[in-house]
């Protein structure tokens, strides 16, 4: 159950698929920190609520997790969107039974607007950001992904949560102090939220056993220019000179991403919305072939049409 905190906190954890934010979910949740009735919480520490919602704003959009769409100025108060008020408020209303609250989706990265358009309080985001190889590497063993697609995906999601905490109090964690160094990791994650107004009921001690150090299967420490694009570089670049903690987070400024790389996710989407419509058309074609069996099942020889 959740900490002491009087004040409602709501805290949303950022980061790329595959990331840390599970590690770090598991971790906060551990201290003490609220993710959501039992009934909602899926395996990876995730609010089904909100997984729900997001996932279903990006299909709107005509996107994907693996291809999320450009979100143009005002996607929020499309009505396509804006119709997921009931869902979006029933997630907000069951993290707001307990202070600190927390969640994480990597989606949110995307679509933090959104959300923070519906939420009582502003959020206090913590930043969870790894190597991108690292990253990639993990995607290919669990969705086949090749490495070019996942950078390119790397760089789509880090972009978008860089500017969606602007302006909120942030702590930013990498990924490989928190699995080298768990509790001194959260033994520090704790104080900059603590100067945030947040209180835990359990010691970073207690929780850091949450984090697995041996699911780091890949460790990299360069990032080769014969597999990423300049920007790609200067995004991890910027990362690693983001400031611990922060009362109202300034993104870096970053050249543009470079055509290849929006090529690539506009294309994946495109084949995915595909996909799509073909598994609706085939959905829709044994419908009506089940339709016509009942029917001429139900009717007399004598009624047949020839």
């Amino acid at each position: 159950m959740a900490g002491p905190t009087t004040t409602p906190t709501s805290i949303v954890l950022l980061g790329m698929h595959r990331s840390g934010t599970s590690a770090l979910a598991r971790s906060l949740r551990e201290l003490g920190a609220w993710l959501g009735s039992p009934e909602h919480i899926t395996r990876r520490s995730e609010h089904l609520l909100v997984q729900t919602c997001n996932q279903q704003i990006l299909e709107r959009l005509g996107g994907h997790w693996s291809a999320p769409p450009e979100l143009e100025p005002g996607w929020t108060t499309r009505p396509e969107i804006a119709a997921l008020h009931p869902e979006a408020r029933a997630a907000v209303g069951d993290l707001a039974l307990a202070s600190p609250s927390l969640w994480k989706d990597p989606r949110t990265c995307l679509t933090l607007d959104f959300w923070r358009a519906r939420l009582t309080v502003e959020p206090i985001v913590v930043v969870s950001y790894r190597h991108p190889l690292e990253v990639a590497a993990s995607l290919e063993r669990r969705n086949s992904f090749g490495p070019g697609h996942v950078v390119a995906l790397w760089e789509r999601y880090n972009r978008a949560l860089l500017q969606s905490a602007a302006g909120l109090r942030c702590v930013v964690v990498a990924y490989a102090d928190l699995v080298q160094e768990p509790e001194a990791t959260l033994t520090s994650v704790c104080d900059r939220l603590g100067a945030f107004g947040v209180e835990f009921s359990r010691t970073p001690a207690e929780a850091a056993g949450a984090v697995d150090a041996e699911r780091r299967h890949h460790v990299f420490a360069e990032l080769p220019d014969d597999v990423t694009t300049p920007q790609q570089r200067a995004l991890w670049d910027a990362l690693g000179a983001l400031p611990a903690e922060s009362a109202a987070f300034v993104a870096p400024r970053l050249p543009e991403p470079h055509a290849a790389s929006r090529e690539l996710l506009s294309a994946r989407a495109a084949t995915i919305r595909t996909e799509r419509e073909l598994a609706e058309a085939r959905a829709d074609l044994r419908s009506r072939r089940a339709l016509t069996r009942t029917l001429a099942q139900r009717l007399r020889p004598s009624e047949w049409r020839t």
